[in-house]
Formats: structure tokens, sequence, C-alpha cells
């Protein structure tokens, strides 16, 4: 009899954690990794070699691969790339989205924007794919942290925040107040001219007459401070006001998720 050839899951393994966009060894540039399908799986199963669970969030992908550089790469479950962050606050940080401008932003795309394209400096969302990636926590929690004038420097005007388990990413209205502010980023308090005590959410209806996108401005405040993405259609904001004290136009706005709480 002939040598049997290895599990398919060995032989995906080493394209699961390439990076995307990486290059080969002959120096082509490498493409998405497959993903099993169902009757392949069924096939491995069959064939008494279960396959391991390949890294699904950025979190697994550093916990199975230990130090890697920031960057794009392609998880498990996902057709599009993400970006993640393994330098700071601990790592294992997912992108989900960027605000880099005002520009093309609108009620639908909040949720998912050039999902295939992910950007530290153009605007990008995977906002809808958040509940997915938290679920592969274990925790009562999870993590999430915003960043203000990323384009001047990381980790500024925003900070880090924990949130119960059973929060969304997209919610429609301010109600998920219980979170954590654990870390914060410069100096800057709550309130009404600054980020108010609620997790981002989308504002679908006319709310401020639409100007907030995605805020965490409280539904009884007079206006819209702490705003991630401001219609472009109804303000002169270049950006979008984010804390009156400091940083009085947000910049780029980075939003990130880590679906379990810090180290």
């Amino acid at each position: 009899m002939g040598t049997r050839p290895p599990p398919l899951f060995l032989l995906l393994l080493p394209v699961l954690l390439r990076p995307a966009g990486a290059e080969t060894a002959s120096g082509d540039c490498a493409v998405p990794p497959p993903l099993l399908l169902a009757s392949q799986v069924a096939e491995v199963v069959a064939a008494g070699n279960r396959p391991p669970s390949a890294p699904a969030t950025c979190l697994q992908l550093q916990r199975a691969n230990g130090s890697l550089a920031d960057g794009v790469y392609q998880l498990a479950g996902l057709a599009e790339p993400v970006y993640c962050d393994f330098s700071h606050d601990g790592g294992g940080w997912t992108l989900l989205l960027t605000a880099a401008s005002r520009a093309g932003w609108d009620r639908l795309n909040v949720r998912l924007r050039s999902a295939d394209r992910p950007s530290l400096t153009d605007n990008y969302s995977i906002l809808g794919r958040g509940d997915r990636l938290k679920a592969f926590g274990t925790g009562h929690r999870f993590a999430y942290r915003l960043e203000g004038q990323a384009q001047v420097d990381r980790r500024q005007w925003g900070g880090i925040w924990l949130a119960p388990r059973d929060y969304t990413f997209t919610p429609e209205t301010d109600t998920q107040r219980d979170i954590a502010l654990v870390k914060k980023f410069d100096l800057w308090t709550y309130g009404e001219p600054s980020l108010q005590k609620t997790m981002p959410w989308i504002n679908v209806e006319d709310f401020l007459k639409g100007r907030p996108l995605l805020t965490t401005t409280l539904k009884e405040s007079n206006n819209w401070w702490g705003t991630l993405l401001t219609d472009p259609a109804t303000t002169s904001y270049q950006h979008s006001p984010w804390i009156s004290a400091g940083a009085p136009q947000s910049g780029t706005v980075l939003y990130w998720m880590r679906e379990e709480v810090l180290p």
C-alpha cells in the first residue's frame, strides 16, 4: 500500500497562519487562505483526525502563534482579512472601524464598508462582524478601545472599556451604559462636551437631525460630542465633534475589540 497523505488540516494550517498579503518562498503574493468545506471537515473527522480550531480572532492568533507583527491577517471563518494589533494594551485587538473622514458614510455602511481593505488611514468598517468575533470570548465581559486623533499618534483621546458579554457592537440606542473605563488616554472627563458613558450606538432615527451616525452622545444631550461618525451632509465639521477640551475635532478615530478582558 502507498504512503497515506497527511490530513487535510495539516496542509492548510500553515496557510491559515500566514499574514494576508505575505509573500511565499517564490516571491509571489500569497492568496487568502482557503477555508475547510463542510464535506472536507467530515472527511477529516471520519478518518480519525479532528481538525484543530484555526484562529478566528486576533487574540486567538496571538495565543496560538506568540509574537506577531501588527498588520493584516486572514482569520478562519471570515471572507475578508482583518487588521490585528499585537503591540498595544496586551495585544490581540481586532480593528472594527476606521473613521478617517466624513466622506461617504451613511446609516448602512456604518456596519460594513471596504471590508476587504482593512486600514488605519482610510475609511473602513466591519462593525457588523463585531458580535461574531466577540462570541469567541469565554468571560462575562469583553473589551473595546477608542482612539481619537489617530492620524497624529496612537492611543490618544479615548481609552479602553469593559462591557457585559451580552452587549452588541451595533446598538441603535444609547442604553448600553453599564460600561467600565479601565484605561484613559489623555485628560478628559465624561460629559456633554466630551465622550459620554455609553457604548457607541448607531443613530438610525432623526436624533439631533441625524447629524451623529455612530456616537456616544446620550439622547438627553443637546449636542453630539463624543461622536465617531458624522453624517457628511448635515455638518461642516471636518471629522466629528469629539472632546471639547483638547480634541474638539475627532481626527481619525479607531475602534477596536478584544473578546477577553485585559490580562
